[in-house]
């Protein structure tokens, strides 16, 4: 009975949906690879967005230090 293939949204590829398979994938240099690489780009947009909402923020105390 086929168990059909699992998606790993890291490397973008199917692989046998098995234990073995997946353990096997799960503790390849391509796989560690990817992740560390998402983990990085996560990283940096978590800190550009914090970044934009503190200018955001001063932003708009700089206006209503103006208006009054």
């Amino acid at each position: 009975m086929s168990q059909g293939n699992k998606w790993c949204d890291f490397c973008k590829i199917y692989i046998a949906n098995n234990p073995l398979s997946i353990r096997t994938h799960e503790i390849g240099k391509r796989h560690k690879d990817n992740v560390t690489k998402r983990l990085a780009t996560m990283q940096k947009e978590g800190a550009a967005k914090e970044k934009e909402q503190q200018q955001a923020a001063r932003a708009l105390k700089q206006i209503e230090a103006v208006s009054l």
